[in-house]
């Protein structure tokens, strides 16, 4: 590709020579007989057919991963959570060994490898919450569980300094990955103070439906807040988000 510089004010095609104005100036290509009608004809680029339905198939389960989790904790969602859970789903789907290039899905593949995904990277769950709590999914009743044991939290958890309380969060989603359909619910703990003082056992259920076919994941997040006069106020930092189990 070159840069045309002068006051010739040429645009379009002349001969094999494209010139187009871009914000950098007037840049002139070859023209080219590669076109969309081509790419999706020509035996020659059967393999990046193949590419392209591939990476379809990775973005809308990205998508529909993202959809699924975003209501529940809005504030721990960092700027690249669509890129990085692209990524995942690309490797989750080069794991299909079951269809052929351009027709394989995350299923088929290794979807197991979005355990412990962080929705925010810049705070993963693991280093600011430090209470050993268990998870569970039974497919066939649908509910989903954590169960949170009893801890101090000035122990537990790693909190932003202007935070003077909490709330811990679990969402359950049912993943359709071929209509591209979910189904989520949320539970989550009263606003828990900041102090010395040991919370009770705790547990979250979540209900999905019963004797799914689809792949079942369970999330669990941290919200902090900040109380000001009889108003707690979600701190917009700090809040943490991460896939804690996964039935697929």
């Amino acid at each position: 590709m070159a840069r045309l510089e002068g006051i010739l004010p040429l645009r379009g095609t002349i001969e094999n020579m494209t010139f187009a104005h871009t914000k950098n100036g007037v840049v002139v290509r070859k023209k080219t007989t590669l076109n969309k009608g081509r790419i999706e004809t020509d035996p020659a680029y059967a393999r990046t057919r193949e590419n392209n339905a591939d990476f379809k198939t990775a973005a809308k389960s990205a998508k529909l991963l993202s959809s699924a989790f975003r209501a529940s904790l809005p504030g721990a969602r960092d700027s690249s959570i669509f890129t990085r859970s692209l990524k995942f789903m690309k490797q989750a789907l080069n794991f299909d060994t079951t269809n052929v290039r351009g027709q394989r899905n995350v299923v088929d593949g290794q979807l197991s490898i979005m355990d412990g995904f962080n929705f925010n990277a810049d705070t993963p769950l693991d280093s600011i919450f430090f209470v050993p709590y268990t998870a569970s999914i039974d497919r066939t009743s649908g509910e989903v569980e954590v169960v949170l044991p009893a801890y101090i939290p000035t122990d537990s958890v790693v909190a932003p300094v202007n935070a003077t309380h909490y709330r811990i969060i679990a969402t359950a989603a049912e993943l359709n990955f071929t209509d591209y359909q979910e189904v989520h619910e949320k539970q989550q703990t009263a606003d828990v103070a900041l102090n010395s003082t040991a919370t009770m056992s705790t547990t979250l259920t979540c209900t999905l439906p019963a004797n799914s076919t689809q792949p079942l994941v369970l999330a669990l997040g941290i919200e902090f807040l900040m109380e000001s006069g009889a108003t707690k106020y979600p701190l917009k930092d700090g809040s943490a988000h991460a896939i804690i189990k996964l039935d697929v």
